[in-house]
Order: C-alpha cells, then structure tokens, then sequence
C-alpha cells in the first residue's frame, strides 16, 4: 500500500484544546489524515506553504438545521429536493467557514442522516454530521413543520 503524504507550512498554528500558539509549523498528512504537526526543517519544501496565516482545529457548531434556509417558515411547503438542495449548500457554507463537525438537531425524515451516510462513505464533501433526525414536539410546537407532534 503506498503512502501519500501532503505538508502544510503555516507561520502559526493553534494546537490542541489550550490553542497553543506554535511558530513556522509543518502539518503532514497522511492519506488524508493528519498525522504530525512539527517545526519546518531548514530548506523543507512543504507542498502547500501559507507563511503569513495562522491554522487552527476545525470548528464545531452544535445547534443547526441543515435543512433550513433560516425562513419563518422553516421549511413547510418544500419538497425532499429542495431540502437537499439547501442541505449541500449549507455544508459548502460550514466547510467555507471552518466548521468541520455539525450537530443537527432536527430534520425533514432522514435526509441529514442519509447526507452524512453519504459524507461518511465520500460520495461527498461535507463536514462530519452528528444529527438528531425528526424532532418530537407538541401539537403547533417548535419544529413541527418537520417533526413529529
């Protein structure tokens, strides 16, 4: 089995739970994993160099609908289709973000838990998804245009 190793130098990088502050670091990645973060070596040709930026962990946001286009509505009136669509660009928008983990807390039947199937297989590109499915609400309750009451 071969081994693909990608290097990223960063001026800064922010490691660990305390974000400590590291100068002139080199991430390597190891089939698409990370597997160290050291000092850059005198005349190291990194693939990727960034001298001038900071890098930091993946953030986690742990209170979204991806399904929702943040309307009054939240979401009533639309199809699967439409869900899906907004569910893809909304992982595009996290992932632009930085964001790297989501918590769902609540979708149409199970289209963010299909989607993170999918993400967890690398059909496709998305951050990793931890969701709750169909919400259980009272009768006109919060969420009840896509959970259960």
């Amino acid at each position: 089995m071969s081994t693909s190793v990608t290097t990223i130098h960063a001026g800064k990088v922010l490691i660990g739970d305390e974000f400590v502050e590291k100068n002139n670091q080199v991430i390597e990645i190891n089939n698409g994993k990370i597997g160290k973060i050291r000092e850059l070596k005198k005349g190291e040709k990194p693939t990727y160099s960034f001298p001038e930026s900071t890098l930091s962990p993946g953030f986690i946001d742990t209170h979204v609908h991806l399904f929702s286009d943040s309307s009054a509505n939240f979401g009533a009136n639309k199809t699967d289709s439409d869900h899906m669509i907004q569910i893809f660009g909304n992982m595009g928008e996290f992932l632009s973000a930085g964001v790297t983990t989501v918590r769902d807390l609540g979708s149409p039947g199970t289209l963010v838990a299909d989607t993170r199937d999918a993400v967890n297989r690398g059909q496709v590109i998305g951050p990793r998804i931890l969701t709750a499915n169909r919400v259980i609400t009272i009768t006109g309750g919060h969420g009840y245009q896509i959970g259960i009451e």
